[in-house]
């Protein structure tokens, strides 16, 4: 794709037009793990750099804090290492000020001297030379969505021009990628979902990126303070959490996929099957799909006895008087 790009690009008479709708393009046509390098791809066909970072952020007291990022042919362990040195990281407190510019930096000037010796180091560790870095206000959550470009040599410096390309792209970048996370949302939800299920984004921190009406009323009725911006914190110690991906709480279960940084969440009311274990919603799927108790025995390898018991015990928890209830039950749940 991008080799296709950089050739058609070069052959255009509006090289920034082609590479906005292939931008654009992408949002659309592009799983969402991928979608942020292949963007970055078409970005370098206008303005060459080595490394990036693509996340949202908020200022704090000592600087800024990232909520997600994606690294692009940066190493993993960078972002720890930033977190050591941002309080010393006086252009990121630049950007965050003067949102909707874009800053060009060449960053052994803007960090010469003692008291940015910590940011100076990390610079050069992760070469960093110069920095093409732009900020803008995100509306539905109020953190910074930035998009930072690198070059490692420090003679490469950029042009006033490519500054000026840079600050007319990041808007379209940021578009594109909601678009892109609006799919995904919807990918998530699955077309086969029973229609109470609500959806929502949310960042490590709680932050919710987007979310459905449907999707705050059910965490509401679960949490009577929930203000609708920063999920509970229960929620965020489940994200946190090795065991299942799936909070089962007193009126709702939510379910989520980590992505790039991110929980696409799923949120419906709970039901009576929400509290079958394991080995009793198996045995459920199976009576609801019609076998025997012989059968079920026999492909579970229990005895059917052992069936029986536990169908009795399903249908007291479900509330279910038959099968047919049952299945209906199993189908409105999405089990």
């Amino acid at each position: 794709m991008n080799r296709v790009v950089r050739r058609i690009a070069a052959q255009s008479s509006d090289p920034v037009g082609t590479v906005l709708l292939n931008l654009y393009q992408v949002s659309h046509e592009t799983p969402h793990a991928q979608f942020h390098d292949t963007a970055l791809g078409l970005l370098k066909c206008l303005i060459p750099f080595d490394f990036a970072k693509w996340g949202s952020s908020h200022l704090s007291s000592q600087g800024v804090i990232f909520h997600e990022a994606h690294l692009h042919q940066e190493p993993p362990e960078i972002m720890e290492a930033y977190t050591h040195v941002y309080h010393e990281d006086s252009a990121a407190r630049w950007v965050a000020r003067n949102l909707g510019i874009t800053a060009n930096f060449h960053n052994p000037t803007v960090f010469a001297g003692e008291r940015h010796r910590a940011i100076r180091d990390y610079t050069r560790r992760y070469r960093h030379a110069n920095a093409l870095i732009t900020g803008r206000r995100d509306p539905r959550t109020g953190l910074m969505h930035s998009l930072s470009l690198y070059r490692a040599d420090p003679e490469r410096t950029y042009t006033e021009r490519e500054r000026r390309l840079c600050q007319f792209l990041v808007p379209h970048c940021a578009q594109a990628l909601v678009i892109n996370r609006m799919l995904q949302v919807e990918q998530v939800r699955r077309p086969d979902s029973p229609g109470t299920v609500a959806m929502a984004i949310a960042d490590p921190f709680g932050t919710l990126h987007f979310a459905e009406p449907a999707f705050l009323a059910l965490v509401r009725s679960e949490w009577m303070g929930f203000e609708g911006a920063t999920l509970p914190s229960p929620l965020q110690l489940a994200f946190l959490g090795s065991g299942p991906c799936r909070f089962l709480g007193r009126t709702l279960l939510l379910s989520w996929m980590s992505c790039k940084g991110l929980y696409f969440l799923r949120a419906r009311q709970r039901l009576p099957v929400d509290s079958l274990t394991p080995r009793e919603l198996a045995i459920a799927r199976e009576v609801s799909a019609g076998l025997t108790h012989k059968e079920i025995a026999r492909k579970l390898g229990i005895a059917p006895a052992t069936v029986r018991n536990h169908l009795n015990l399903i249908h007291e928890r479900s509330h279910a008087r038959n099968n047919a209830e049952l299945a209906a039950q199993l189908r409105l749940a999405g089990y």
